[in-house]
């Protein structure tokens, strides 16, 4: 919209440095989060009043997990304030596919890890908006803290996904 068409402009101009196009491309994306962002509420209302009505539904989606799942190492994340979360009934469907797969092969083992972190369903889509720039060095000691209480469940995900694949 409006603020997609100022940020163009201003990006086009070039007559501003790099830490203001770094700006700009930060702005951007808070932009287009936002547009995602406004579409939490509904879903959140739409949760809160019982709404369970999801394309495939989780028992089709459970029922097709025991029949074809044959990921050998599985990370499921699940957070502490999620009122949809079904960690629990998919790390079921899955050892349910391990036993499927012992039938034809009986020293199959899957390995299935489930992380419980804080936050809620939205917290993977958490944008980090505190770009380091380095024509404001000087207000990066108020930026750090913010940022850093900002995303520390993000960073959390990120350092649980980190791990979880250097295992390999």
């Amino acid at each position: 919209g409006a603020l997609s068409s100022v940020l163009g402009a201003v990006g086009e101009a070039g007559a501003v440095g790099e830490g203001a196009r770094l700006v700009v491309r930060r702005l951007e994306d808070l932009a287009e989060s936002l547009k995602l962002v406004d579409q939490v509420p509904g879903l959140f209302e739409a949760v809160a009043q019982g709404v369970t009505d999801f394309t495939p539904t989780p028992e089709d989606t459970r029922a097709a997990t025991r029949r074809m799942y044959r990921a050998r190492r599985t990370l499921i994340v699940q957070f502490e304030q999620d009122a949809i979360d079904e960690s629990e009934a998919v790390e079921a469907s899955i050892l349910e596919a391990q036993e499927v797969m012992r039938l034809k092969r009986p020293m199959v083992k899957f390995d299935i890890r489930r992380e419980i972190i804080s936050g809620d369903h939205v917290t993977p889509l958490t944008q980090d908006v505190f770009p380091l720039v380095p024509a404001l060095e000087g207000v990066q000691g108020l930026r750090d803290p913010v940022r850093a209480n900002f995303l520390k469940t993000v960073d959390g995900v990120q350092k649980v996904l980190l791990d979880w694949l250097s295992e390999v």
